[in-house]
C-alpha cells in the first residue's frame, strides 16, 4: 500500500475574492472533516492569472490562521475522473474562476483520519508556540492499520500538513493526464 502527499506542482496561486464573507468561506473548507453549509458560485480571482490546469490550487494563510494550508480546485473533467474514488470523502463547492470564466470545483475534505502518525518514528517533533497543535514532524510515517481503506484524507493531528491520497487516486490522475499535482510518497508501515 502506498500514501502519497499531494504538492501543488507550479499551479499554486494566491486567490483573491470579492468579499470577505467569501474568505471566510474558503478558510473554512477541510477543517476537522466538519460539512460546510452549500453557498452560491463564489467568484475566484487568481494572482496571478493564468490558464488553469485540470487542477489547480488555491494557497496562502488566508484558508488557515497559521501554516500553510490549500484547497484543491477541479475542473469538470477532473471531477468526472475522481468522482467514483472521493464520493462521501468530500464536500464540493461550486466556484467561478473569473477571467477565464471557467468554472470549477472547490473541494473541502471531510475526512479526517485520527491516531494515524506514528509516533515512534519520529526524529523530529515540533509544536506551535503555547499550543499543542503539530507544526512539524520529520519524518512523518503513516500507521498502515488506520489508512488501509480511503482515497482522499487528511490528518486530524496535523491540519497544515495538506491532504493524502492513495495510489488509486494517484493512478486515475496520471491515467487521465490531469494537471496541476504532484505527489510525494509517504511512508506507511
Amino acid at each position: 500500500m502506498k500514501i502519497w502527499r499531494i504538492n501543488n506542482g507550479k499551479a499554486f496561486h494566491k486567490p483573491h475574492t470579492l468579499s470577505s464573507e467569501d474568505t471566510e468561506r474558503l478558510r473554512s473548507l477541510g477543517i476537522r472533516g466538519q460539512l460546510q453549509e452549500n453557498w452560491g458560485k463564489m467568484e475566484l480571482h487568481l494572482i496571478p492569472p493564468s490558464h488553469p490546469d485540470d487542477i489547480v490550487t488555491i494557497a496562502g494563510d488566508i484558508y488557515f490562521p497559521f501554516g500553510l494550508r490549500w484547497v484543491p480546485l477541479l475542473t469538470e473533467k477532473a471531477l468526472q475522473v475522481l468522482e467514483d474514488l472521493t464520493t462521501q470523502q468530500i464536500q464540493l463547492f461550486p466556484c467561478r474562476l473569473m477571467g477565464d470564466e471557467i468554472d470549477l470545483y472547490a473541494v473541502s475534505v471531510i475526512n479526517h483520519i485520527d491516531n494515524c502518525i506514528r509516533w515512534d518514528q519520529a526524529a523530529e517533533i515540533e509544536h506551535w508556540r503555547n499550543s499543542t497543535k503539530l507544526k512539524r514532524i520529520h519524518p512523518l510515517v503513516l500507521s498502515a492499520e488506520s489508512v488501509r481503506s480511503p482515497h482522499i484524507f487528511m490528518l486530524t493531528e496535523w491540519l497544515t500538513s495538506g491532504v493524502y491520497v492513495s495510489d488509486e487516486f494517484k493512478d486515475a490522475v496520471e491515467r487521465n493526464q490531469l494537471t496541476g499535482l504532484t505527489f510525494q510518497p509517504i511512508e506507511v508501515v
